[in-house]
């Protein structure tokens, strides 16, 4: 049996990872999410209170959250998607890619007793770049399996 040269090995290793750099670039990501109204089976609502403690250092102006009121009765349902984009007249889009996503989520109505300070940021996404700034909490989405 004939030894592998060093030389060998690492153009071989060269290889199989530009090989699986193609393969996982060629790889669908769902990584939106499309979102629809729903209707809950249940019929009523319970309550729940929650603490928030956003992505550091995620967007500016929004801290922490404690005491935050969830109404448990699903308003939205949202799916993961994979999205292209196949015109638009914004010529400042980012090609942002996100995690995959295996999971859907349920959207429910929430409020918290601390307003976030609005501290505008720039923000951009496969859809343009623009200045946002944070405004009151309206909703929670939570990981769904089915």
């Amino acid at each position: 049996m004939k030894r592998m040269s060093l030389l060998s090995i690492t153009f071989a290793a060269f290889a199989f990872c530009m090989a699986s750099a193609t393969i996982a670039s060629a790889q669908t990501v769902y990584d939106h999410l499309e979102c629809h109204k729903m209707h809950d089976a249940k019929g009523y609502a319970f309550h729940a209170t929650v603490n928030l403690n956003p992505l550091a250092p995620g967007f500016p102006g929004l801290p922490a959250q404690s005491g935050c009121t969830v109404k448990i009765k699903g308003i939205e349902l949202c799916v993961p998607v994979a999205k292209t984009v196949t015109q638009t007249d914004d010529p400042n889009v980012i090609a942002a890619v996100g995690q995959d996503l295996v999971n859907g989520f349920i959207c429910y109505k929430m409020k918290c007793p601390v307003k976030p300070d609005g501290t505008a940021a720039t923000a951009g996404d496969q859809f343009g770049v623009r200045d946002v700034a944070p405004s009151t909490v309206t909703k929670i989405c939570a990981p769904a399996d089915w």
